[in-house]
Parts: structure tokens; sequence; C-alpha cells
């Protein structure tokens, strides 16, 4: 899931969100192996295109099947979600449609700045084993 978010001090700070489903229930070291690995192929990928990304940004975690639901929330508040538009991690587009629709001019230049740097642009996709597959022609 990728998100944007902006801030006075950063601009705007697109990142992604991911959600690695399994049937298996991992031990913390378990979790501990895929996360270096995950870790290690993802930064050395980073470094090859020229993306800063370093391992101190990176959140990787294992999560119970009972609060899936609330990450699910989270990885897909995108343009819903509103938070404390003054909070350092940037407020995400809700917050800045908000503050546009109650009149902040601002806002609303950046809001139009957003839709216009994603227009055609796929900010939300699912792996290969959730989508539906096509019904085959007879």
């Amino acid at each position: 899931m990728t998100e944007i978010t902006h801030s006075e001090q950063g601009g705007w700070h697109p990142h992604h969100h991911w959600l690695l489903i399994s049937r298996t229930e991992f031990t913390p070291e378990q979790v501990n192996a895929l996360r270096s690995q995950v870790l290690e192929r993802y930064l050395r990928r980073a470094d090859l295109a020229g993306i800063h990304a370093d391992e101190a940004g990176q959140i990787f975690q294992s999560v119970p099947v009972s609060d899936l639901g609330k990450l699910l929330g989270y990885i897909t508040k995108q343009h819903t979600q509103r938070g404390d538009p003054t909070a350092a991690d940037g407020r995400a587009p809700g917050d800045l449609l908000a503050a546009a629709y109650a009149g902040d001019v601002d806002a609303m230049d950046l809001w139009q700045e957003l839709e216009q740097a994603s227009f055609r642009r796929i900010t939300r996709t699912v792996a290969g084993a959730l989508r539906k597959k096509p019904k085959s022609r007879a």
C-alpha cells in the first residue's frame, strides 16, 4: 500500500506499507530471521535504485490474527483517516482535504498538487494469490 503524507519540514513523503499474511504462526526467532532477509533485500534494491533507505526507518513486526482488523484499518486509511495536522509525521490526504474544505488555500494547493502527481498512477495493488482469477472463455 502506498501512503503519501505531507509535512512542513519534509514536504511530500511517499512510503509503503506491506502486509504479509501467513497460515503459519512464526516464533519470534523466525520473525527476526524473515525480517533480516526482507530488509537486506529491500535496502540493497533501494541502494541500487539510488533511493535513500535505512534499517531504522523500516518497521517489521508480527501481528496476531486477533489484531488483523486493526492493522488492515491502519494500512488502508490513506484518504479517510485524519490525525493531528501538527504532528511531526505530517498530514494525510484526508487532513488536507478537510482543511481545504474549511477554506485553507494552502491545503487546497497541496491537494491539487497531490491529485496531479497521482493521476493515473497505481497506489494500491495485491499479490497474485489475492487477485481474482479471470474466468476462462469457453
